[in-house]
C-alpha cells in the first residue's frame, strides 16, 4: 500500500490517535464552551467537470501516403489506372486536361484504320504511346517500391515479381504482354507504335507506307481478335482467368491476393513480436498488398483495352454496342467484384497485423474508454487508402461510387448486444452499415463471461468490422462540409455517445493532396473515418452506470470506518467511504463527487482550517478469475493507467500515493479494533511530494497465473497539513483504467 516513509507518518498517526482519546473528550468540552474567534461559513462548492473526453471520430485531412511514396514524390498506383478506365468509357473529367490524354485508348486501331494519305498529325498517338507506357511501366515501379517497403519493414518475402513468375496467373500474364508488344500485326502495340512513329515524322515516305499497311491490317485483326477471345490466348479468355483466379474463396489461402496478405502478416512477426505499430509502418505493409493486387488489375484493364479496340473497329459505328455492352457486362462488373475482394482481404491485414498491445497505445486508447472506441490513427490511413483505390477502380469502370465512407472494428463479444449491421447519425440523418462481418484474427482481446458472481477473463480472437460505404453504389450525396458523426445506439453501451465531426475533402488521384473546392486536379470528393477498440469490455473499469459491466462492479473500502461515524471528531479527517451500503461523509467541509462512473472519483469543496493532517484515503478492488488458457508465447497480465490530479493543499508537507494490486489484505490495529483494507501485491505504487497537481502514469504487470482468483484494486492516499484559513476550495481526483491483458498469438487463421 504505502511506501516506509507514508507508512510510518500513518503509524504516527495513529498512535497519536490512541493517546489522544482521553484528552480529546477534555478539549471536546472546553472547545465546546469557548467562544470561536473565527467564525468559518464554507461555500457550498459546486462538482467539478469531469476532463473532457476526445472525439472518438478525428476530423484530420487523410494521409494516405506512405514517407516513401512522398519523399520520392511518386504518383498514387490507382491514378494511371484511373485515367486508363476513363478512355474505355469515353468519360471525361470537366476541366481536367489529363482526362484527355488517354480518353481514345479504346479507339487505337480505329484511328490507323482511320488514316489518309495527306493527313495533318495532332499528336494523338505519342500521347497515347506515352500513356499506354506508363500503365506498362508501372508494374516494374510497384516492383521498385515493393523492394523498398520490404526492406524498411526488414522481412524477407518474394519480391513482386516473383509471385507472377509461376502459377496459375503465369500464362495469362504471358497472354497479355504478348497482346500488347510491338512485333507484329497480331499486336496492339504494333499499331500505336507505327502511329506514333509516323506522328514524328509525317512526311517520311517509309512511315506513310508503314501507316498504310497497317491501315489494311487493322480490320482483320480486330476480327480475328474477337474470333479468338475464347481461345486459350484471348483476351477474354483471360480474363476470365484472371477472375477465376481473384473469386477464390477467401476462408482459405486459395485466393491468391489473401494467401500474399497472409504472407505478409508471417514477416512481420519475429520473435512473436509485430512490427507494425505506427501508421507509416502500417502503410508499408498495406502496400505490398495492394501492389499485388494492383499488378493483376493493371493486367486485367492491358486486356480490356485489347479487347476493347477489337469491338470499337468491328464495331466503328456503335451500331452493335459492342464497347458498352463488354464494359457494362463483362468487363465493369468483374473489377467491382475485384475491388470488394480486396477490401476484405485489407481487413484480414489489418485484424491481424494491427498490432495494439503496447503501452503506449494503451495510454492513448484509455482516454476515449468513455465512448468505447478511439480514433484509428496507425491503421485508419490504410482503410482509407483501400477505399479511395475501390473508388478510382469504381470511376474507371463508369460506376458510382460513395462519399462518406468509415470503419469501426470492435470485438466480436463487446458489451450486452450481438454484433450486426451499425447506425451512424451523420450530419443529423441516420446512415446504416452496408457491410458488417466476423473475422478470425491471430491478435486476441480480452472476453469477460459470467460463472455465478464472479467473471472470468480469457482471450478471443473473433473480430467485427462495420463498413459504411458500397463499391459500385452512391451514397446519399455529400459536399466539402463539416458534419457531426456519432452513433447514439452503439451495442457496448458507451457511458458517453461516441461522436465527433468529419470533413470530406476534394482529392487529386494523382498525388492525393487535398482541397476544400474542387478544382483542375482536385476532382474526387471523399471522406473516410475510421476507429475501433481492441481492449475488450473494461469490466474492471465500469460502475453501476454501466450496463455491460458484468455481475458486480468497485465497491469501495475505507482504511477504518470508525473514522466515518464521528467517533473521533477531533481529527477532522475526512475519509471517504462510498459504496451500496456506506454514505459519503465530509467532517472536514463540504465536498461534492466529482462523477458517478467508478474510473473518475473525485472532490471539490472548501477545507476547513486546521493544523492537523488533513487526509482522503481511497480504493476499490473487484473479485475476478483469470481463465486456464493463455496463448502461444503468451502471458496474462494486468494493465492499468492512472492519472492523479490535486489542487488541496497546505503549507506543510503534501503528498499523495497511488497503489495498484493483484489482492484485497484487510489489516487490523489493536488500537482500533477495526479492519481497514490495503490493496496488496503492489503492481506499481507511486509518491508524489509537494507542489505538484497532475500525475500520469502507466503501468503494465507481472504475468498472472491461470485460473486464479485475484481482487484486483486501487487505492491512493492524500495527505497535507497546516491549512490556511479560508483556504480557497480545492479539488482531488484519480482517473484510471484497468485491464487483463493477453499476449501471444493465436495460429493465424485460414
Amino acid at each position: 500500500m504505502l511506501n516506509p516513509g507514508t507508512m510510518k507518518s500513518k503509524f504516527t498517526f495513529f498512535k497519536f490517535i490512541s493517546f489522544a482519546l482521553l484528552l480529546a473528550l477534555i478539549v471536546i468540552v472546553v472547545v465546546s464552551c469557548r467562544k470561536k474567534d473565527t467564525e468559518y461559513n464554507p461555500v457550498p462548492p459546486g462538482p467539478t467537470p469531469p476532463p473532457a473526453t476526445p472525439d472518438a471520430f478525428s476530423n484530420r485531412p487523410l494521409n494516405m501516403l506512405s514517407e516513401y511514396e512522398k519523399s520520392h514524390h511518386l504518383a498514387f498506383p490507382g491514378h494511371l489506372i484511373h485515367q486508363l478506365g476513363s478512355g474505355l468509357v469515353g468519360g471525361e473529367a470537366s476541366g481536367s486536361v489529363t482526362w484527355d490524354i488517354l480518353k481514345g485508348i479504346g479507339d487505337i486501331v480505329k484511328d490507323v484504320y482511320d488514316y489518309k494519305s495527306g493527313k495533318k498529325k495532332d499528336n494523338t498517338f505519342q500521347q497515347l504511346q506515352s500513356g499506354m507506357n506508363s500503365i506498362q511501366s508501372q508494374i516494374t515501379n510497384m516492383e521498385s517500391t515493393n523492394f523498398t517497403m520490404i526492406t524498411q519493414l526488414g522481412i524477407q518475402i518474394d519480391d513482386l515479381g516473383s509471385n507472377f513468375s509461376t502459377g496459375a496467373m503465369s500464362p495469362l500474364i504471358y497472354n497479355v504482354e504478348t497482346e500488347m508488344g510491338v512485333n507484329n500485326n497480331l499486336q496492339l502495340g504494333y499499331y500505336l507504335n507505327i502511329g506514333n512513329q509516323w506522328e514524328q515524322d509525317s512526311t517520311n515516305s517509309t512511315n506513310i507506307y508503314l501507316m498504310n499497311t497497317a491501315k489494311g491490317e487493322a480490320l482483320a485483326y480486330a476480327q480475328g481478335t474477337l474470333a479468338a477471345s475464347a481461345s486459350s490466348t484471348g483476351m477474354l479468355y483471360t480474363l476470365t482467368g484472371f477472375n477465376t483466379q481473384m473469386i477464390q474463396p477467401l476462408a482459405g489461402s486459395a485466393n491468391p491476393v489473401k494467401a500474399y496478405a497472409k504472407t505478409v502478416v508471417d514477416a512481420l512477426k519475429v520473435g512473436a513480436v509485430a512490427r507494425v505499430l505506427d501508421a507509416n509502418q502500417a502503410l508499408q505493409a498495406y502496400q505490398l498488398v495492394e501492389q499485388y493486387f494492383m499488378t493483376i488489375i493493371n493486367y486485367e484493364f492491358q486486356a480490356a483495352t485489347v479487347y476493347l479496340n477489337a469491338c470499337n473497329m468491328v464495331d466503328s459505328t456503335g451500331q452493335n454496342k459492342m464497347d458498352s455492352i463488354f464494359i457494362a457486362g463483362t468487363f465493369a462488373p468483374q473489377i467491382i467484384s475485384h475491388a470488394k475482394i480486396f477490401l476484405q482481404v485489407v481487413d484480414f491485414l489489418v485484424v491481424n497485423a494491427n498490432e495494439y498491445r503496447d503501452e503506449a497505445r494503451f495510454e492513448r486508447d484509455m482516454l476515449f474508454e468513455d465512448q468505447g472506441i478511439a480514433p484509428d490513427t496507425i491503421f485508419g490511413p490504410v482503410f482509407a487508402r483501400a477505399q479511395f483505390l475501390a473508388n478510382l477502380l469504381c470511376a474507371a469502370v463508369g460506376k458510382p461510387y460513395p462519399v462518406m465512407c468509415g470503419t469501426v472494428l470492435t470485438p466480436y463479444t463487446y458489451g450486452v448486444n450481438p454484433p450486426g449491421p451499425m447506425t451512424f447519425q451523420i450530419g443529423g440523418n441516420p446512415v446504416t452499415t452496408t457491410y458488417d462481418t466476423t473475422l478470425q484474427s491471430q491478435l486476441a482481446y480480452t472476453q469477460w463471461t459470467r460463472s455465478g458472481n464472479t467473471c472470468i477473463s480469457s482471450p478471443d480472437n473473433s473480430w467485427f468490422i462495420n463498413r459504411l460505404g458500397t463499391i459500385g453504389v452512391a451514397d446519399q450525396g455529400y459536399d466539402a462540409q463539416t458534419y457531426s458523426i456519432s452513433i447514439p445506439g452503439a451495442r457496448w453501451s458507451p457511458i458517453q455517445t461516441p461522436s465527433g465531426h468529419v470533413t470530406p475533402q476534394y482529392f487529386n488521384p494523382a498525388n492525393l493532396t487535398y482541397s476544400p473546392v474542387k478544382d483542375s486536379v482536385h476532382t474526387i470528393l471523399f471522406l473516410y473515418f475510421a476507429a475501433n477498440w481492441q481492449w475488450g469490455e473494461m469490466y474492471i473499469d465500469h460502475g453501476p452506470s454501466t450496463t455491460a459491466s458484468g455481475p458486480t462492479y468497485f465497491d469501495f473500502y475505507f482504511y477504518n470506518t470508525k473514522m466515518t461515524q464521528s467517533l473521533y471528531p477531533l481529527l477532522k479527517t475526512p475519509v471517504e467511504g462510498y459504496g451500496p451500503t456506506y454514505p459519503m461523509s465530509y467532517p472536514m467541509g463540504q465536498f461534492s463527487n466529482l462523477s458517478s462512473t467508478i474510473r473518475k472519483l473525485g472532490w471539490s469543496g472548501t477545507m476547513l482550517q486546521t493544523s492537523y493532517l488533513y487526509t482522503i484515503a481511497n480504493g476499490h478492488y473487484v473479485d475476478i478469475q483469470t481463465g486456464p488458457n493463455v496463448l502461444t508465447n503468451g502471458t496474462v497480465q494486468a494493465w492499468a493507467f492512472y492519472n492523479v490530479e490535486y489542487t488541496m493543499k497546505g503549507t506543510g508537507t503534501t503528498f499523495i500515493t497511488v497503489n495498484i494490486g493483484t489482492s484485497d489484505v484487510k489489516k487490523t490495529y489493536n488500537f482500533a479494533v477495526e479492519p481497514w483494507y490495503h490493496i496488496g501485491s503492489e503492481l506499481t505504487q507511486t509518491k508524489w511530494t509537494g507542489p505538484v497537481n497532475v500525475v500520469n502514469s502507466e503501468f503494465k504487470g507481472p504475468p498472472l497465473a491461470t485460473n486464479t482468483n485475484y481482487q484486483m484494486g486501487i487505492q491512493f492516499f492524500y495527505q497535507t497539513e497546516k491549512v490556511p484559513e479560508n483556504s480557497p476550495p480545492g479539488t482531488i481526483s484519480l482517473t484510471t483504467s484497468y485491464q487483463v491483458v493477453y499476449s501471444g498469438y493465436y495460429s493465424m487463421p485460414n
